[in-house]
């Protein structure tokens, strides 16, 4: 087997895990410093909630008028 090859294995190794503590540092001040991502998050969460039971109350508004017109 050729040493080369096995050099250019290790630094490749190197450099992921290089990339991956960059990656993870910047993640983890982005989620602890910024509280403005939270808000965002909880603000995002609740106008899903209120759509959705928006959208629930169209469905059965609609299903109960055609029930009407049905005769039920």
């Amino acid at each position: 087997m050729d040493n080369k090859d096995d050099g250019i294995t290790l630094i490749a190794l190197i450099v992921t895990i290089i990339v991956l503590i960059i990656i993870s540092g910047v993640t983890i001040k982005k989620l602890t410093e910024d509280d403005e991502f939270i808000e965002e998050f909880v603000n995002e969460t609740q106008y899903h909630e209120e759509a959705t039971e928006n959208e629930q109350r169209k469905i059965n508004q609609v299903t109960q008028n055609q029930l009407e017109d049905w005769g039920f």
